[in-house]
Formats: structure tokens, C-alpha cells, sequence
């Protein structure tokens, strides 16, 4: 309902437009013939606007992820006694900085599928994931 009211209907930007995949990504699988992925990120998004992509990702707000790996989070998550109270992460700092995108993996690593089409299976730990500072699958970030 939100793609129905936005601007990219006025232009004719379809959904496969923003969700295409190329083969080997990770978060892509065959929706109805057509190879879809299930995140759509701002390496996707650069598809089309580039010159947004560029000035975001020298931003501070593209790099609120990169706390993650830091010792100010190593710090955080001692003071909340992560990882058993992951509730003070995903209300506190994933809500804006992100965290990183994953997803669930068998024994011998390959990522799980689901669902005659074989979409594959985020890692429900890891979303809904809506901070500025997301770190994706391709790469990218926020």
C-alpha cells in the first residue's frame, strides 16, 4: 500500500525494479520467473539514485553501524549484560545505529530456504532492522 502511494508509482518504478537480484546474492531466490531479493539496500537503491547513494555514504549516519564492532558497544552490552538481555539492544541501539543483517545457515553453512520457491531465511534475530546504520549482506550500509 505505501509503494502504491508513492512517488515511484508516478514514474512507473515497479517493485522488481528496487528488489532485482543479481545471481549469487545472498538474499536472492525465483519469485514468479524473476530473480527477486528480499532485502532492498542502498547498493540497490544507487541503482538509480546515485548521487543520494554517494552523499549517504560518506555520512556519519551510514557509519552508525560500524558501533557494532567497537569498544563502546563491547562497553554497552557488559553494562546490559548482552547477549542474555538482547531486549536493551534492539530498544536501545539497534533501533538507530542497525545491526547486521544475517541470515540462518545449516550445518554446513549454506543459507536456509523456505517455501516452495526457496526464499531465503533472515535470521529473526537480526530483523525487522531499520537503523540508519544497517550493515547488509552486499556490503553496504544503512
Amino acid at each position: 500500500m505505501e509503494w502504491e502511494r508513492s512517488c515511484h508509482v508516478e514514474f512507473g518504478v515497479g517493485w522488481v525494479d528496487c528488489h532485482m537480484a543479481e545471481p549469487g546474492d545472498v538474499d536472492g531466490w525465483t519469485h514468479e520467473g524473476v530473480l527477486v531479493s528480499a532485502l532492498v539496500t542502498p547498493k540497490d537503491c544507487a541503482r538509480c539514485h546515485v548521487r543520494e547513494h554517494e552523499e549517504f555514504s560518506r555520512s556519519h549516519h551510514a557509519k552508525a553501524g560500524e558501533i557494532l564492532e567497537s569498544l563502546d558497544n563491547v562497553l554497552a552490552e557488559k553494562a546490559a549484560g548482552m547477549p542474555a538481555d538482547i531486549a536493551d539492544a534492539v530498544n536501545g541501539c539497534w533501533q538507530c545505529h542497525g545491526s547486521i543483517v544475517k541470515f540462518l545457515r545449516d550445518e554446513q553453512g549454506q543459507v536456509m530456504k523456505t517455501g516452495k520457491e526457496g526464499k531465503p531465511m533472515i535470521d529473526p534475530d537480526t530483523w525487522p532492522n531499520s537503523g540508519m546504520g544497517r550493515l547488509n549482506p552486499d556490503g553496504s550500509k544503512g
